[in-house]
């Protein structure tokens, strides 16, 4: 075999080898990605399912500390009215301005009900706010972590390379291609 067939050989299958190797790592790192970015959704879902948690914790503190508050105003306000109806008895005061004077008290506890209740809405409100930012957080995590395909080796192409390159070594050392007839004898 002469040196120029040798070296196109040899050519064509580096060409061919280097297309392989391309598309074993192109494998490799496709597969390190896809396991990196399972990790990384993985990490972000457990954050989520934490904040999520803690936001279930607060809202039941909440709830206890408003049930608290106002069963605090209710047992207040019905102290103070019972001691103002007593002050009122002992003084002899009746009618109309003794009436208006428990209405007020009462008036007031009404209030201070009220004024917790709208304060437990808005830190619920607040609540579901930051509900939403983790939700928010943990799908643009998902949508950050995907990957995308694999390019995958056309090994069509790649044997056309091959031969070319073979082709080109072996024109390159000398090789000689035959010329095409002239016609027919």
């Amino acid at each position: 075999m002469s040196f120029p067939i040798i070296a196109g050989v040899v050519g064509a299958a580096t060409s061919a080898m280097g297309g392989i190797m391309d598309d074993a790592a192109s494998k490799q790192a496709h597969a390190a990605q896809t396991e990196m970015s399972r990790r990384s959704v993985e990490a972000a879902r457990e954050s989520a399912l934490d904040d999520f948690a803690a936001l279930g914790r607060q809202e039941r503190e909440l709830a206890a500390q408003t049930a608290q508050e106002i069963e605090f105003l209710s047992r207040d306000a019905r102290a103070a009215l019972g001691q103002e109806r007593v002050g009122q008895a002992a003084a002899g005061v009746s009618g109309n301005t003794a009436e208006a004077l428990l209405q007020d008290y009462e008036r007031a506890a009404e209030e201070a009900a009220t004024a917790t209740l709208l304060n437990e809405r808005m830190a619920r409100e607040d609540l579901k706010t930051k509900g939403k930012a983790v939700s928010a957080n943990l799908r643009a995590a998902e949508i950050n972590a995907t990957v995308a395909p694999r390019r995958r080796t056309n090994y069509f192409t790649a044997a056309l390379n091959a031969g070319t390159t073979g082709l080109s070594t072996y024109s390159l050392a000398g090789g000689q291609f035959a010329e095409p007839d002239k016609g027919l004898p």
